[in-house]
């Protein structure tokens, strides 16, 4: 993950003071830290999983929000762990994200129901905007330009 400042135009502003959630899912201890600092530091709350077993142990269907999740963890694979999601009919907008983004990966997290499929190491604000996009667009809100500024 590429180091850079938090603008304040990446801040977000929950429209019910109850600010969506955001699951990062990744067995890199250090890069799920570091998501965890950029995403609360802009009003998101984070929960933390090592693997998909802890997601599925720890999700809460129903409230706002969006996952991060890696596609290569040991054990159950991100895109294993979104095909079952999607079987599931659960509504969670996922952001994938990979040390190796290859065109047969893109597609798989797509055909798997991934929103969006982001290389590491990746700029923060790259993350940011689509975490932003995601959620908004589960709350059938557009992302106006200036969310998308920075």
């Amino acid at each position: 993950m590429r180091e850079r400042a938090v603008s304040i135009q990446h801040h977000y502003e929950p429209a019910n003071d109850i600010p969506p959630v955001v699951y990062v899912v990744d067995d890199d201890p250090v890069i799920r830290r570091a998501l965890e600092f950029l995403l609360t530091a802009v009003g998101y709350r984070v929960v933390l999983c090592a693997d998909g077993h802890e997601f599925l142990d720890r999700f809460v269907p129903g409230l706002p929000g969006c996952l991060v999740l890696d596609v290569r963890m040991p054990g159950m694979s991100g895109l294993e762990l979104q095909t079952l999601l999607q079987r599931r009919a659960v509504q969670l907008p996922t952001i994938m994200i990979s040390g190796n983004v290859g065109t047969s990966h893109g597609e798989d997290a797509v055909s798997a129901g991934a929103v969006a499929m982001i290389a590491k190491p990746f700029d923060n604000h790259v993350l940011l905007e689509h975490v932003h996009a995601a959620i908004a667009g589960q709350q059938g809100a557009v992302p106006t330009s200036e969310d998308n500024e920075g």
